[in-house]
């Protein structure tokens, strides 16, 4: 009962053993990266992934900048709720993660008029 509650109120997301995502969100723009690892743990180079921002559906390639590690720069998106799927094409695995674009900070701070 626990793990059907738990599921309908979380976001979905999807995590592939060896393919560690994160998302740094700045003024410029979203910077995805892809940590990508073998069984053993080591690093996994000259993978084939592509990044998907949701629900925009825009795609781009990720480049690979040192041992294993992948990234992509999406730019400034509105405020609200997003999804980046990695996809590692080259050995068949995905991977989810929900993220968010909060309002401006003078826009949360106002209070009760």
């Amino acid at each position: 009962m626990l793990d059907t509650i738990i599921t309908e109120v979380e976001p979905v997301t999807s995590l592939s053993p060896g393919l560690i995502l994160s998302i740094d969100v700045t003024g410029e723009g979203i910077l995805a990266l892809a940590d990508a690892r073998d069984l053993k743990g080591e690093f996994v180079n000259f993978l084939d992934l592509e990044a998907r921002l949701l629900p925009k559906g825009e795609t781009l390639p990720m480049d690979q900048v040192s041992a294993g590690l992948y990234q992509a720069s999406f730019p400034v998106q509105e405020e609200g709720g997003y999804a980046l799927r990695v996809a590692d094409r080259t050995r068949g695995k995905s991977a989810v993660l929900p993220l968010l674009i909060p309002y401006p900070a003078e826009y949360r701070g106002t209070g009760i008029d």
